[in-house]
């Protein structure tokens, strides 16, 4: 048997790519369903999340295995993104496939380094996986090792201090843009986890005002009765829109919440004062065309890189401890998983298995 893995995430694919292949909890088990439905995969997994779509599947021949995974990952896409979904997919096997998902577990293979959302993430994949039966002894035995060694990383390195999440990085990047955030007001929309971190972050900042708003008036008063923000309608939004200095948005939504028209309005009682638009959502909240309005600065979740990049500056010798555990845990791993008996397939490799699905001359072109 074999382990592999076909995904994009916010290393390899922009979220212009990212949106179009995330998947929700209805579409996941049935993408798994279709998969376990040929005689290639005997188990499988999805782990979709704001900043990467993944398959897992366990098969006891790799070429066939990787194309009905792949063809599943990008079944989302018209005929014209197809080409060049090449430029962003990843394919890992076996030794890799195992590295790979301890590294993402762990949140060493996150935007944020160090975040803790990801490890409930892939905890609630493999419940919903397990629950629906679509795992069986090889991917359990893997998702629970990768929850052990998330557990390892996090308690014997200082990986994780400091609470770093998403949305604290939205919260670095609105104070880099604005400044001092204690004479902003800022309107948050959606009160979901990742909005939820962006409360907890705007905590403290001492902003003039916050508001939240969320399609749960319930979910907004009760973060107000914390003392955490100002509760308010969603009826209410364009008044709002028209008050904020900065807007992050975290909605659950499948088309953007915001548009050209939702905007226009709102930025006629403006006076020019400039808005600031942080979109976390995936797919994105925010219509693209809102940027080409006069005063209105969006950012979305690939602006976060640089703040990413600067946290991992801090943490260099924390992450090579890190580093070397995934790489004692994956050679534990392996080294005891039936999944090494047998020689290599000819086409084994990830690379090799993603240019014979794009039927490429060279891997280069990948």
């Amino acid at each position: 048997m074999n382990y592999l893995v076909v995904g994009v995430n916010h290393k390899t694919a922009p979220i212009a790519m990212r949106e179009k292949i995330a998947f929700d909890h209805d579409r996941s088990l049935e993408t798994i369903g279709n998969i376990l439905s040929s005689s290639f995969v005997h188990e499988a997994l999805v782990l979709s999340t704001c900043n990467r779509t993944e398959i897992y599947g366990v098969a006891p021949e790799t070429d066939q295995a990787a194309e009905t995974l792949c063809l599943a990952l990008l079944d989302p896409l018209t005929t014209k993104d197809l080409p060049k979904a090449r430029h962003h997919v990843y394919c890992k096997t076996n030794k890799e496939a195992v590295r790979h998902l301890f590294e993402v577990t762990s949140s060493l293979d996150s935007q944020v380094i160090g975040e803790n959302q990801i490890t409930n993430q892939v905890k609630k994949a493999y419940l919903t996986a397990l629950s629906s039966k679509t795992t069986g002894g090889f991917l359990n035995k893997l998702f629970e090792r990768a929850l052990f060694v998330s557990k390892r990383v996090k308690t014997e390195t200082d990986i994780s201090r400091g609470n770093l999440s998403l949305g604290s990085a939205a919260v670095m990047l609105a104070k880099r843009i604005f400044g001092s955030l204690s004479n902003a007001s800022v309107l948050l929309l959606g009160l979901g986890e990742i909005g939820q971190q962006v409360v907890r972050a705007l905590n403290g900042h001492n902003t003039q005002k916050t508001w939240l708003m969320t399609r749960s008036l319930t979910k907004a008063t009760e973060q107000e009765a914390l003392g955490l923000g100002i509760a308010r309608p969603l009826e209410t939004l364009c008044s709002a829109l028209s008050e904020a200095d900065i807007v992050i948005t975290a909605l659950s939504e499948t088309l953007p919440e915001l548009t050209v028209g939702s905007l226009e309005k709102a930025l006629t009682c403006r006076k020019d004062r400039p808005l600031f638009m942080i979109d976390l959502g995936v797919p994105r909240n925010v219509d693209v065309t809102v940027a080409t309005l006069e005063n209105v600065y969006l950012y979305n979740l690939d602006d976060l890189r640089h703040i990413s990049e600067e946290t991992l500056k801090s943490r260099t010798n924390t992450l090579c401890q890190a580093k070397n555990i995934i790489d004692e845990e994956t050679a534990l791993f392996y080294g005891s998983s039936p999944t090494q008996k047998g020689p290599e397939p000819k086409h084994g490799d990830g690379l090799g298995l993603l240019k014979k699905f794009f039927r490429l001359d060279d891997e280069s072109e990948l």
